[in-house]
């Protein structure tokens, strides 16, 4: 992982590597819905009632970089 950089409503990052991926998130607010961005497509996920946030995907194309943008959905 490269690139970190997080805020109060955004965490970004760039990833290497292909195959199965998992992220997984803690100390984010709970029970709220994220907008998760790469390079596989997008999707919305929502937080457990701890405030972590759990995404799997998969990642095709050797020795590429796939950024992750995630932002939390306004109400």
């Amino acid at each position: 992982i490269s690139n970190w950089s997080i805020s109060k409503d955004a965490v970004s990052f760039t990833s290497y590597g292909q195959g199965p991926a998992y992220l997984e998130l803690a100390n984010l607010s709970p029970s709220s819905s994220y907008r998760i961005e790469t390079t596989s497509g997008e999707r919305t996920v929502r937080t457990d009632a701890s405030g972590t946030l759990t995404w799997s995907g998969r990642f095709d194309g050797y020795r590429k970089s796939h950024p992750f943008s995630i932002r939390k959905v306004s109400k």
